[in-house]
């Protein structure tokens, strides 16, 4: 086993884990907007309408840099955003985790 199998297995892994994050990013949105009426097209914007910033929109970094809440206007983000892009990037992550140390590290 080398440090490049190792450096290549980590970042499939997170690779993977951003996967899962940002598709449950993308749920959250339709979840939030579709019972409104609101459009899925467009930039994430807070909810006093100001655009975020494309490291703002990072799935789960995101969300821990600002604290949970708003830089704007003080909005305290719900915590199941976190919890939801937590929970499908592991479920994305672990089978590759599983297959990098399965195949690659025997």
């Amino acid at each position: 086993m080398t440090a490049a199998t190792l450096i290549a297995g980590a970042v499939l892994i997170l690779v993977a884990f951003l996967f899962g994050g940002a598709i449950a990013s993308f749920l959250g949105v339709v979840i939030e907007r579709v019972p409104r009426g609101e459009s899925i097209n467009g930039r994430s914007h807070c909810s006093c309408g100001r655009k975020l910033r494309w490291y703002e929109n990072v799935p789960v970094f995101g969300w821990l840099r600002v604290g949970g809440v708003t830089k704007c206007c003080g909005t305290h983000l719900p915590v199941w955003y976190l919890l939801f892009e937590i929970g499908l990037g592991l479920l994305c992550a672990i089978p590759v985790t599983l297959f990098v140390f399965f195949n690659f590290m025997a």
